[in-house]
């Protein structure tokens, strides 16, 4: 296991965590959006990226 994994203090993610962006890529304010990736993971992978 790996010590100080998570440096935010949040528990386990939500539905209600993930509802908003749904709801955003299903409403027409993204009618132009194509190709994206949404990363949820309230900071956790920040130490992954350069």
């Amino acid at each position: 296991m790996i010590a100080n994994y998570h440096q935010l203090p949040v528990g386990l993610l939500e539905p209600e965590d993930i509802a908003g962006i749904v709801i955003f890529l299903a409403s027409p304010a993204a009618q132009y959006i194509t190709g994206i990736t949404v990363d949820i993971a309230a900071g956790a992978n920040a130490r992954y990226t350069a």
